[in-house]
């Protein structure tokens, strides 16, 4: 109706672009895009994101990437995934990208569909070099070790390891072996406390209810909790509170990775504090732009090694201040 009110029609709306082209005031690009001249860098390089569907549009992963495509003049396209066999990964994937970012761990058939492509792959949190693909990762799983001597220290004996849900893969993930492994070296003592991985839960609800039924069978406190993600802690704080249990007074919560969602909670969760990832991307993206290639490179992450414990540790509300052991 505005169109006919106007007087403007398909065909003049048409012959109008064509005379911007035709000026040069209009540029059209190899994918068909319309962009005005000089008003934008030619895309470097075309960015694929695959990622879970209820990722928070405030995730640091989607900002970093964000950035970086911001900062170099690349196409970014996110494809969002309800389960890691959903077509829409399987179509993203044979698409013409110069980069694709994994946030998932590819099912077989992905993985040798993937093959192909391995020099453009980088799989986040779950390590493929083994097969040709580029690692990336926050802080090392080895940090793990320094939050439950953090909490040892402050007095916490039994250490139980929280994880729901539980990845399909029935081995032990990297996160729990390091946890294990602290447990021995500190002579502490802990369960492990899983199950099985549901693709559509929502992490701190299953959490909640895996918890709580743990704890009708049996209502033994450990000294503390080491939740494989925040989104298990919170989980395990709403469970405390129902039972009416002060944390940190009669049980500490502590937690590995999403520290922007660890220090908004109430009470703030102790755990991992992730240093910037910017300088890592930067460096990933300056590889495959050939600005300073390094082949030989397959992982991207921070060592946990090289940060003290002030730098590691978030120190939230939910990890006791009581008596010290040494």
């Amino acid at each position: 109706m505005l169109a006919k009110e106007l007087g403007i029609s398909y065909v003049s709306m048409r012959e109008a672009m064509q005379l911007l082209k035709k000026s040069g005031d209009v540029i059209q690009l190899e994918n068909g895009r319309l962009i005005p001249a000089g008003d934008t860098t030619p895309c470097r390089l075309h960015v694929l994101y695959v990622h879970w569907a209820q990722t928070l549009r405030s995730n640091c992963w989607l900002n970093w990437i964000r950035e970086a495509c911001l900062h170099y003049s690349c196409e970014l396209r996110e494809v969002l995934y309800l389960n890691t066999n959903d077509p829409a990964i399987y179509t993203a994937c044979d698409e013409n990208f110069d980069l694709m970012f994994l946030d998932l761990d590819p099912p077989y058939l992905l993985l040798q569909k993937l093959k192909r492509h391995k020099e453009k792959v980088v799989t986040m949190f779950h390590n493929h070099t083994r097969l040709g693909f580029r690692y990336l990762n926050g802080i090392e799983e080895s940090a793990i070790e320094k939050l439950i001597r953090y909490a040892s220290r402050r007095g916490c004996r039994t250490i139980d390891y929280l994880c729901c849900p539980n990845p399909t893969s029935q081995e032990k993930s990297f996160r729990e072996i390091v946890w294990e492994k602290s447990l021995r070296k500190l002579k502490l003592r802990g369960k492990s406390l899983k199950r099985i991985y549901q693709e559509n839960e929502v992490p701190h609800i299953a959490a909640y209810q895996f918890l709580r039924d743990v704890l009708e069978r049996d209502p033994v406190l450990p000294d503390a909790y080491f939740c494989n993600t925040v989104d298990e802690a919170r989980g395990a704080l709403r469970v405390l509170a129902d039972r009416g249990i002060q944390v940190p007074d009669e049980v500490s919560i502590l937690a590995f990775g999403q520290p922007e969602q660890a220090c908004y909670n109430t009470p703030r969760i102790t755990g991992i504090r992730r240093p910037d990832m910017t300088p890592v991307f930067h460096e990933l993206f300056e590889h495959y732009l050939g600005i300073a290639p390094s082949p030989d490179r397959m992982v991207y992450n921070i060592e946990a090694a090289h940060l003290s414990e002030d730098e590691l540790i978030f120190a939230g509300e939910t990890c006791r201040k009581g008596k010290k052991h040494d």
